[in-house]
């Protein structure tokens, strides 16, 4: 018997370069399997109360939680196993170079927040999540790359049926044609100025859709607006954290204020 795997149909697996690289799928799984996670997401768990606030169970606390379901336990526990980052180096292959694959193809995996991070190991998290429902309209997360360590990030989306909110759709940026990689680093920052990217793609919220990405500077993406809703934005959140960083985030001159304000910090 099959896994429960998003990415166990290679047919429904489309896969593109620009404008980093990253798979979509649609109807990832078979829409039997996709109807009961959708039916027992486990909404009663969350603290629904703040606006638009991303909440999190973890994999390490999904599987201790017995007022989950079996499936949803079974679901996690395989999309933050060896298995699934085996399955996601195969997908990703054409991505890296020959040296890239096999090194991270020698990688043993943990999960985050359970294991300690060490050399030549992956943590994997598959995080039962929801953006809260929104009282005042806002975007959960603006234009930005995710954590320098991370080696991948994904999504995997379950609106429920009656969700009829507006908004909360992914979209992946592409910086300025003309910028190097030293102007990337200048003018990033959290909730990158839009004068500095153009929108290439949307993805929609929408239920048993899965978007997986290889992490980067050029990995510049955003959660649109969300409008007024009494209705969570409902997904899983898929991660691959390495104890070391794949790329830099930030130059030279912002990573020495950085310091200095931390420091300052801790002096008041």
């Amino acid at each position: 018997m099959k896994p429960i795997s998003i990415l166990n149909d290679l047919e429904k697996i489309q896969i593109y370069s620009i404008p980093f690289p990253h798979i979509i799928i649609q109807d990832a799984l078979p829409k039997v399997l996709a109807d009961q996670l959708t039916l027992e997401f486990p909404i009663e768990l969350f603290d629904m109360s703040l606006n638009n606030k991303r909440k999190d169970i973890s994999s390490k606390a999904v599987q201790v939680n017995e007022e989950i379901s079996s499936i949803w336990r079974e679901f996690i526990h395989y999309h933050s196993s060896t298995h699934f980052f085996n399955e996601i180096l195969s997908v990703f292959k054409p991505f890296f170079s020959d040296y890239e694959f096999n090194y991270y193809s020698e990688f043993s995996s943990g999960i985050r927040g359970q294991d300690l991070n060490k050399d030549k190991q992956i943590l994997l998290d598959a995080q039962i999540s929801i953006n809260t429902p929104v009282h005042k309209t806002s975007s959960v997360r603006k234009a930005h790359v995710d954590n320098t360590n991370k080696l991948f990030s994904g999504l995997y989306y379950l609106r429920r049926p009656n969700d009829d909110s507006r908004g909360g759709d992914l979209e992946l940026l592409e910086w300025n044609a003309s910028y190097s990689e030293k102007e990337k680093l200048k003018f990033y920052k959290e909730g990158v100025c839009s004068k500095h990217f153009t929108t290439l793609k949307q993805i929609k919220y929408d239920n048993n859709v899965a978007v997986i990405f290889l992490n980067s500077i050029n990995a510049l993406h955003l959660v649109t607006p969300r409008q007024p809703t009494i209705h969570p934005r409902c997904f899983v959140n898929l991660v691959g954290e390495l104890n070391e960083d794949v790329f830099k985030k930030y130059g030279y001159f912002q990573e020495k204020m950085m310091i200095v304000r931390d420091k300052a910090r801790k002096l008041f």
